[in-house]
């Protein structure tokens, strides 16, 4: 599957930091649990053992059932990211279907101990490159928490009431999901691999990602149920959107909390424009 002699994805450049006994606090949401609890302690042992390097595997489908194959990182950065080499790839898909792969995040400044972690953007493209689900822990060397998971081979959460991770469930994720999921002329948006806090650092990432999927803009007056708005919120640029639905509503999804919808209101000061899908035209 792999073109090249291996696939690597780096997490993030800052230094590890120490991690306290009780690493993990209870995620205010669990990932979805897409495979055995065997599957998952077997990445667990192995998150662990790998520490204070990422790990990484392959979940392999097989006639008996799903089990996790752990892979030697091989990267000259190994606390930073993590690469496979493509000999492992071969010998696990020889095994089986490929089915996920599985990596973890040590705590650094990016990704604190006491936080839920996310894929990098790196992480991001590689899970679409792949064309399967992926699986991120966050470890120490003695903790490691249950994978979250993403990718349009995962099971889609409800729109509402999904805890923020930026990458898998955040303002774009969201929009995403409701136009993929509609009734009447659904349309896959495309996955865009981005880095966290790109508005803040001189980035327009809206702007073209929403022009490049297929939405156009319209005027205030003809905005209507299944259009898009795209804010801005205490940013230069824009940098949240959401879906205008009946009865005066805005589905979104803020930064820390869960998604919802609630009155448009307040929101549509803080529209840069409303986009409407070609589709919709």
């Amino acid at each position: 599957m792999c073109a090249a002699a291996s696939f690597r994805t780096a997490s993030s450049g800052s230094a590890p930091i120490p991690c306290p006994p009780a690493l993990f606090p209870a995620f205010h949401a669990p990932a979805t649990e897409m495979f055995s609890l065997s599957v998952h302690d077997a990445f667990r042992a192995h998150a662990i053992a790998c520490f204070p390097a990422e790990a990484c595997g392959l979940v392999v489908r097989r006639a008996d059932g799903d089990v996790f194959v752990p892979c030697v990182n091989i990267s000259t950065s190994p606390i930073w990211e993590f690469e496979i080499a493509l000999e492992d790839y071969l010998a696990a898909e020889a095994s089986g279907e490929v089915v996920a792969l599985l990596h973890s995040h040590v705590p650094t400044d990016a990704f604190p101990a006491t936080g839920m972690p996310h894929p990098s953007k790196t992480d991001m493209q590689l899970q679409v490159d792949l064309g399967i689900a992926c699986g991120l822990s966050l470890a120490s060397a003695d903790s490691c928490s249950t994978p979250i998971y993403w990718g349009d081979q995962t099971p889609m959460r409800d729109l509402i009431g999904r805890p923020y991770v930026y990458g898998i469930w955040d303002c774009y994720s969201l929009v995403r999901d409701y136009y993929r999921s509609r009734a009447v002329r659904p349309v896959t948006l495309p996955v865009y691999p981005r880095d966290d806090d790109w508005w803040d650092n001189g980035e327009d990432l809206y702007t073209k990602f929403f022009a490049e999927a297929g939405f156009r803009q319209i005027p205030a007056d003809q905005v209507r149920a299944g259009d898009a708005v795209v804010m801005r919120v205490r940013t230069r640029v824009p940098n949240h959107a959401g879906v205008v639905l009946e009865n005066g509503l805005l589905l979104h999804h803020l930064y820390r909390e869960l998604s919802k919808r609630e009155p448009i209101g307040r929101w549509s000061q803080l529209a840069t424009y409303w986009l409407r899908h070609e589709v919709d035209l």
